[in-house]
């Protein structure tokens, strides 16, 4: 039987709560990093209409992964027994136990960390590798300039694991592991979306202080488009970055005001 009901009542949830909102920094987050892929524009044919085609494509294939992969999560496990950090282990256990093949848990636990470890190593070093380009041109001290003998910014790296090292000391100052993976996860959320809306500004600018510019890709419907589609980007990320200071109901996060 289904763990959740799928009437009208359920599907659709009660956008007059704010409550049902906190989530969508974290939803948001899924989506973060498309814009790496914009360095490989000018290597594509017809980037006008190929490239805004293809993030239209890769929007749809993300939120279909995480939205059915939510919805596995949510018909096999009842939604007070969902764990914010174990759930996807939980329904593929619930799974694997229901069709007798629990000997592969332990196999697919292996594989899930591996893949989560080089996912942590590619944002490791993808930041710091921006920093260091930002360095070269005097934005930060020499002493973060400075590479090891294998080309890496090793000061960058170690500076970066202080400031995340204590950070990760929320875990003990918050009662439950999942309430110390909401706010982490919600700061970084918040942290990723003020970059966003430093970039739909610097787009706005650009399109009044250097307008005669030919460029690669350019929103239509001149500064109109821009101030739509940058604008909106600008209102949702303040939107979110606002719920990510409401704790979700179900989640113990310790004493808060509201």
């Amino acid at each position: 039987p289904l763990a959740v009901s799928l009437s009208p009542s359920t599907i659709f949830p009660r956008i007059s709560d704010p409550y049902n909102w906190v989530f969508l920094a974290g939803l948001l987050l899924t989506f973060g990093g498309m814009e790496v892929s914009a360095v490989h524009v000018k290597a594509v044919k017809n980037p006008g209409r190929t490239y805004p085609l293809a993030i239209l494509i890769a929007v749809i294939i993300v939120f279909s992964i995480f939205m059915f992969g939510s919805l596995a999560l949510a018909f096999v496990i009842p939604h007070q027994h969902i764990s914010l950090v174990a759930g996807v282990m939980q329904a593929f256990t619930q799974f694997f136990n229901s069709f007798n093949i629990g000997w592969a848990i332990p196999i697919l636990a292996i594989l899930v960390f591996v893949g989560t470890l080089a996912e942590i190593l590619t944002w490791i070093v993808g930041p710091s590798r921006g920093l260091y380009v930002a360095s070269l041109y005097g934005q930060l001290p020499p002493f973060l300039q400075q590479l090891n003998k294998h080309k890496v910014t090793a000061h960058l790296l170690f500076v970066q694991g202080l400031i995340v090292t204590g950070v990760s000391g929320v875990f003990l100052l918050i009662p439950s592991v999942e309430g110390s993976y909401w706010i982490l996860t919600a700061l970084t959320a918040q942290l990723y979306l003020i970059m966003y809306i430093l970039m739909y500004a610097a787009a706005i600018r650009l399109r009044y202080t250097q307008p005669n510019v030919k460029r690669t890709y350019c929103i239509p419907g001149g500064n109109f488009g821009m101030w739509v589609v940058a604008g909106g980007g600008i209102i949702g990320a303040l939107l979110a970055i606002a719920l990510g200071f409401l704790p979700p109901k179900h989640i113990e996060t310790g004493d808060h005001i509201l």
